[in-house]
């Protein structure tokens, strides 16, 4: 078969290896791109072909693979095909061109400019279907894994019924949740997740879990606070049930300094949703931020001391212990999060605080700190955000600097820069206060 452009591709597997992807890819692209896989008549549907030459011509449109998403070096084995040099093909859009984009496209047109909205009529309530009941449970998961099989599973639904708006609801909410779960920079992720939000609002405008979607990325990634905040209160005034919803405005009110909004909101999250982790561990965050450590820290060790694999605990006391001079508690805590989150960059970062604690204590410590983080910045593999808080006691100058650069950058770490105890050093510098404005934040 190798070298055979008419060659029939019989499995997943061939499929994916003649693209040099993984399987869960291939059917991705089959769902959202429209890759060309064959089905017998009457066959289970896990059993596909495909012949290579027509998935060569697919491959050969400028619009199959996303400029995110560039074809890997030629296998070998097979034939050789050219790179394409892709436009911007959003995977939802692709479903989504079968009934137009147009509305969507006006929406964001008109949001700027304090016209009403034109949105097709809501589209009647069906059962769900089961692909799209998987989806939620795989979007539930918060692992890459979980959150690329609920895209695959959002995708095919909307792909088999492109007007099905809950569909479109969950891409939104998978892709929301990319950067900070699933590997996907922002950049990637959130023009995805306000274009499927804007589609699901443009079907059925009654969408409670659309305006959250929007709402979120509208503050992390458009830095529109006015916007999100709306959408937000849109939202609960749909479904003021919604726990999800409470807790993501809460985070956001929080980021403004509005904190006795950001504590009611995240107050009846837990109260509607008191399992829930995320939330028991972002509410001690915002009490720690409003000025309530000790309450902060009594709630993450009794969370700590029962669910001690939950990393966002051991980061936010790692935080707090900082903010307090604690170090040696604030770098086991810090170790612990870098070994439950993965990645050696945290976990480099945590060894080098811990030897340079040892070596030259406080001191030594923030040394060997920025030392790491700056090697890693150098590299490409560190956020200008993040280093611009070790700098920020230590030279404003280049903390200030680092800090334009990661708003340039839409970082969505920037929207925390009014309320870090990291940066409170520069507080007073008229600097800072314009980054602040240029956030989009409430001044100082």
């Amino acid at each position: 078969m190798a070298g055979n452009a008419s060659a029939k591709l019989n499995t997943w597997k061939e499929i994916a290896r003649f693209l040099g992807r993984d399987e869960r890819t291939a059917r991705r692209w089959e769902a959202t791109r429209g890759l060309p896989v064959r089905r017998a008549p009457g066959a289970d549907r896990s059993t596909v072909y495909a012949y290579a030459r027509e998935v060569e011509a697919w491959l050969e449109r400028s619009d199959a693979v996303t400029a995110s998403e560039p074809l890997p070096a030629k296998d070998p084995q097979w034939p050789s095909r050219r790179r394409v040099t892709a436009r911007t093909l959003w995977s939802v859009a692709a479903a989504a061109a079968v009934v137009g984009l147009g509305d969507v496209f006006y929406l964001e047109a008109g949001r700027g400019h304090g016209q009403p909205a034109m949105r097709t009529p809501p589209t009647p309530h069906r059962p769900a279907p089961e692909l799209y009941l998987q989806g939620l449970y795989a979007w539930h998961t918060r692992t890459p894994a979980g959150l690329s099989d609920a895209i695959t599973d959002f995708s095919e639904v909307i792909l088999r019924d492109p007007n099905y708006a809950p569909a479109y609801v969950g891409l939104a909410d998978c892709y929301d949740l990319m950067p900070e779960f699933g590997g996907m920079t922002p950049a990637q992720a959130y023009p995805q997740a306000k274009v499927a939000a804007m589609r699901a609002i443009a079907l059925d405008d009654r969408l409670a879990g659309a305006h959250r979607a929007l709402a979120f990325a509208d503050f992390w990634w458009s830095r529109d606070v006015a916007s999100s905040r709306r959408e937000f209160e849109r939202a609960l005034s749909l479904d003021p049930s919604a726990a999800l919803t409470h807790h993501w405005y809460a985070n956001t009110l929080a980021m403004t300094g509005d904190f006795p909004n950001a504590i009611a909101q995240i107050e009846e999250a837990e109260r509607l949703d008191p399992s829930t982790t995320a939330i028991r561990v972002d509410k001690a965050l915002l009490l720690f931020h409003a000025g309530r450590a000790a309450e902060a820290i009594s709630s993450l060790r009794a969370i700590e001391a029962v669910q001690p694999d939950f990393a966002p605990t051991h980061s936010y006391l790692s935080t707090i212990y900082l903010s307090q001079g604690d170090d040696s508690a604030a770098i086991d805590e810090m170790t612990a999060a870098a070994r439950l989150a993965g990645g050696p960059g945290a976990l480099q970062v945590a060894a080098a605080a811990a030897a340079g604690y040892r070596l030259g204590g406080h001191a030594g410590m923030a040394r060997a700190i920025l030392s790491e983080q700056s090697a890693q910045f150098r590299g490409g593999l560190y956020s200008p955000y993040f280093l611009a808080r070790s700098y920020a006691s230590i030279d404003a100058d280049r903390s200030i600097a680092l800090l334009r650069q990661s708003l340039a950058r839409g970082e969505p770490a920037i929207m925390g820069l009014r309320v870090d105890p990291s940066l409170r050093p520069l507080h007073g510098d008229p600097r800072f206060a314009a980054l602040v404005l240029a956030a989009h934040l409430p001044p100082l």
